[in-house]
């Protein structure tokens, strides 16, 4: 693996097909990292080994409920406790559930609170926008626009009035700054 300087990521080597149906192998190499953060979150598995995830097993959920595996609840210092697995109200698509993979990911809270973007249903839009503006400050266009996408998404269902500002947000930073990182 190459090392990698100031403001790059390694990118892994990876297979790519083309249109014309022949695959291309691409080589890793540093790439210009697009993102203020220096490594991505990753939970780390090796404290799960030799626990056991059920205390209990759901047989089925009434209807409108899904159900909800078991997880280990952890703390900033370390402490963890075991959350079985139980029946929780289902506001996903009809007949969709839960995918395999994690969707777009772990949220970092309150970077976006800090500049003043918090209960967003009841601030005015000049409030909104001049938070914003500061948030673009130390994230960058792009990602501030990633955070409101992200957090769009996960309140589509949820609380539709807030994810519509979200979306209004992201076209004003796309219309007045544009979408780059920094």
């Amino acid at each position: 693996m190459l090392e990698c300087y100031g403001g790059e990521v390694y990118r892994k080597s990876y297979t790519k097909k083309l249109k014309s149906g022949k695959s291309v192998r691409i080589e890793g190499r540093c790439i210009r990292s697009q993102t203020k953060y220096t490594s991505r979150p990753r939970r780390d598995r090796t404290r799960l080994r030799g626990v056991r995830l059920t205390k209990r097993t759901l047989k089925a959920c009434p209807k409108g409920f899904v159900k909800r595996a078991s997880y280990m609840r952890y703390t900033k210092r370390g402490l963890h406790s075991l959350v079985p697995e139980q029946c929780i109200r289902n506001v996903g698509a009809p007949g969709l559930g839960y995918a395999d993979g994690p969707g777009i990911g772990v949220l970092r809270k309150g970077e976006l609170a800090k500049h003043g973007y918090s209960d967003v249903a009841d601030m005015s839009v000049s409030a909104r926008h001049a938070a914003l503006a500061r948030a673009i400050d130390e994230f960058g266009s792009l990602g501030v626009w990633r955070k409101l996408n992200a957090v769009a998404v996960y309140t589509k269902r949820t609380s539709p009035r807030s994810s519509a500002r979200f979306k209004a947000d992201m076209e004003w930073i796309r219309s007045t700054y544009g979408i780059k990182a920094f």
